[in-house]
């Protein structure tokens, strides 16, 4: 790849993207690299060339590149990471080094590997000591700590194990849109008094059981909903959720706060933990595209995740089988003259 792009004279622009050194526990390693992988994958593009560069450390070749758009691939994939570490058990983190080569700008491709390297690791040395200020803040400050998905998953089976079906329960999830962007406009400060005002407004809500802090701005709780209906449970949700907006508002110097809530009925003692916790995430996902930011785990939903499960898992022996077939068609642009690749199943 690196020879093919340097020997072609049209293509004289190319940036060397050493980067992405992602940090975590040596037990889960090949589990984060392939997470991470693909998300690295999402931000490519037709011009782009990715490679696993030994260890942690990944690398893109771009082509025909500028900086605002490795800049904007990076904005990208850093969407990617936070939207995944929200739920995530093992959070990733990574770091970034890039630099350009072109007519005016020219560098050999192991000089220009030697500048991005250094720049990834100029860039880790600065996230380390961003991450250690704010750990110790938030020693300091006293954040709520947050709840680990395997004492969650204790908590579930308690609730439910003491119920003796004489009790309905409803699993909620809960978290902060953009809540990033809190922080990154008013600091951690004002971000983590947000956090623990909403835990506090949460605990208050009626017939709560437990209410504790998930990952970063998710909440969870579960309450009694003991001769209640959906809808009016779902209802008091929606007013809730509505009070605590008006509350931050009033006491926050923010102009923008809304919080997306999905709820999962406990109806079948025996649903496994792990697939609770699961499904409340998904509708607090759906919740974000609803005016009331509310979303309840329905059977229709139900179906339509099964559906899309069969379809992912029925891919590889669809292939397998020649049930499912994927063609290439070639295309020449005629204005750029290369050649396009069209996909098409």
């Amino acid at each position: 790849m690196r020879e093919k792009t340097a020997a072609d004279p049209e293509r004289r622009r190319y940036s060397g993207h050493r980067d992405y050194d992602v940090r975590f526990k040596q037990s889960e390693n090949h589990q984060c690299i392939q997470t991470f992988a693909s998300f690295l994958t999402r931000i490519l593009t037709e011009d782009s060339y990715l490679a696993r560069f030994g260890g942690d450390e990944f690398l893109i070749i771009q082509k025909n590149t500028t900086w605002s758009q490795l800049e904007q691939m990076n904005i990208r994939l850093q969407t990617l990471i936070d939207e995944y570490n929200q739920t995530a058990d093992h959070p990733l983190s990574y770091a970034v080094g890039y630099d350009i080569s072109c007519k005016n700008h020219y560098y050999l491709i192991m000089d220009l590997l030697k500048i991005a390297d250094e720049k990834m690791y100029q860039d880790k040395k600065y996230k380390k000591q961003q991450l250690a200020q704010k750990q110790q803040y938030l020693t300091k400050s006293g954040l709520a700590q947050s709840i680990s998905s395997d004492s969650l998953k204790e908590k579930i089976f308690t609730i439910l194990t003491n119920a003796n079906g004489e009790k309905e329960y409803a699993f909620i999830m809960t978290d902060i849109s953009k809540f990033h962007l809190i922080n990154d406009y008013w600091g951690y400060e004002t971000g983590t008094k947000i956090l623990n005002f909403v835990l506090r407004r949460i605990e208050l809500f009626s017939d709560s059981l437990f209410v504790n802090r998930y990952h970063s701005d998710i909440f969870v709780a579960v309450i009694d909903t003991t001769g209640r209906k959906p809808s009016d449970v779902k209802n008091h949700l929606e007013e809730s959720n509505r009070q605590i907006t008006r509350e931050i508002l009033k006491t926050f110097p923010i102009n923008y706060f809304h919080l997306n809530t999905g709820i999962y009925y406990l109806k079948d003692t025996n649903t496994p933990a792990e697939q609770i916790i699961s499904h409340a995430n998904i509708v607090r996902e759906k919740a974000k595209m609803e005016l009331s930011g509310v979303y309840e785990y329905t059977s229709e939903v139900a179906l339509n995740e099964q559906r899309r499960a069969d379809t992912i898992h029925s891919f590889k022996s669809a292939l397998k089988q020649k049930e499912f077939k994927i063609y290439f068609q070639p295309k020449i642009c005629g204005e750029t003259r290369r050649l396009q690749v069209q996909k098409l199943w």
